[in-house]
């Protein structure tokens, strides 16, 4: 009972973390004991033996696989640890780039807002411009009206004064054979033949019968009046000399 006692108490301190060395020589310990108490307790020793063999395997396995399971743990944790450097420093690459990208946004932006400003001072300007046209424009529209009204008015009074100077024509034609008449009569009474190609003096010539010759005659209206100019004439008409002779 003493010897099952001792087995017992180091089965449990095994099962409580104890090295199975410390079993296993306390069976050997036992060992001379077994042999003098007899060959009963033999087989009982070989089977404590036996178990005890087994538990330190199983314990024996089971640290490995602790070991095995820890050097796992470690290694994922090295991995994870080496991951969450890998992904800080990416992420810290991403917020610089990020951050670098919301400046130049930020500028583009600005840029952007500068120049929407001037469009927008460009488009009122634009705007003064479209009303000052439009006003223009307008004006316009009212000169071309006030245009159109002077032409219908300069239209009628110009067919009118055409109408005046029809009827001034017409009255001359009919008064062309009169003057004919009139200015032939003139000439068989006084003689006078007329050089009409000479505008601006009085000149031509004249048949006196008293001296049954021709006298010419040239006369300036600008230096004698009509009285002068008509006694001159009758003068040269009669073949006497003229008083007004001199103009």
């Amino acid at each position: 009972r003493s010897k099952r006692k001792q087995v017992s108490s180091s089965s449990e301190e095994n099962q409580q973390g104890q090295e199975p060395a410390v079993v296993v020589s306390v069976i050997g310990g036992s060992d001379t004991n077994e042999n003098t108490d007899g060959g009963g307790d033999d087989a009982w020793a070989s089977e404590t033996r036996q178990i005890l063999r087994d538990m330190k395997m199983r314990t024996w396995q089971e640290s490995n696989d602790s070991m095995t399971a820890l050097s796992h743990c470690l290694h994922l944790a090295t991995a994870f640890s080496t991951k969450q450097e890998t992904m800080k420093k990416e992420s810290s690459s991403i917020k610089n780039a990020l951050l670098q990208r919301i400046d130049k946004e930020r500028e583009t932006c600005m840029k952007e807002s500068d120049d929407l400003y001037d469009m927008e001072l460009k488009l009122q300007q634009l705007q003064v411009d479209q009303d000052a046209l439009k006003e223009s424009l307008q004006d316009m529209e009212s000169l071309e009206h006030e245009m159109k009204e002077r032409i219908v008015q300069y239209e009628f009074e110009a067919s009118e004064q055409v109408e005046s100077i029809d009827q001034v024509e017409a009255e001359r034609k009919r008064q062309v054979p009169r003057l004919k008449q009139q200015i032939s009569l003139y000439a068989t009474t006084t003689g006078i033949k007329w050089d009409y190609d000479q505008e601006h003096l009085l000149v031509g010539e004249v048949a006196v019968p008293s001296i049954r010759g021709i006298r010419k005659f040239s006369i300036d209206p600008q230096e004698c009046n009509e009285f002068m100019i008509a006694n001159q004439l009758w003068s040269l008409m009669e073949g006497t000399p003229s008083p007004a002779a001199a103009c």
